[in-house]
């Protein structure tokens, strides 16, 4: 009776050990383009948010014929939404939402109010301040450490309108509809 070797299955140590050796390399060279998508895809959450809470408060401010507060915190970088009738409160966003490692920087003053019209409105005076607080135009949003030169930024701008609209700052070709 004629028997035949047996075949071997699996792999030996060294072959497993070189297959971890070239997945780790190729895990250390994809680690620092994961991060910065992360970092851009935060940057990206907070622009969107803040866009939307303005957007928030003025259709709040048509809906209930009346006026309405965007305030954007700029301590914590985040925004509320505020019934100014009523001193109620109506929605708000924190960045532990999403955008943890975005800096949200603000022009203007860090609140902008919406009649029921939908427009831009100067700020109340509010007790004990003598005069009403600037209105907020812009707010940048970028990131808050670690950023390189492939993050980008952001820009969120209020028309005097009312018409809150989100761009990119680094496009600057002419027409180009990304570009602020």
């Amino acid at each position: 009776m004629l028997t035949l070797p047996s075949r071997r299955r699996g792999l030996t140590l060294v072959e497993a050990l070189i297959g971890l050796v070239i997945l780790g390399m190729l895990v250390a060279l994809a680690v620092p383009s994961f991060q910065e998508w992360i970092r851009n895809s935060q940057i990206r959450n907070a622009a969107d948010a803040m866009n939307n809470g303005l957007q928030v408060a003025r259709a709040e401010a048509i809906s209930r014929n009346g006026l309405v507060q965007f305030r954007f915190d700029a301590t914590a970088f985040g925004w509320q939404v505020w019934d100014l009738a009523g001193n109620v409160q109506i929605r708000a966003w924190t960045p532990q939402q999403g955008a943890r490692n975005a800096k949200v920087t603000a022009t203007g003053g860090n609140m902008v109010t919406f009649n029921g019209l939908g427009r831009v409105v100067p700020n109340p005076v509010v007790s004990p301040a003598p005069t009403a607080e600037p209105t907020l135009t812009t707010l940048d949003v970028t990131a808050s450490a670690g950023s390189t030169s492939a993050t980008r930024a952001l820009r969120v701008t209020i028309g005097p309108a009312g018409n809150a609209r989100m761009c990119d700052p680094a496009v600057t070709t002419s027409g180009d509809p990304r570009g602020c």
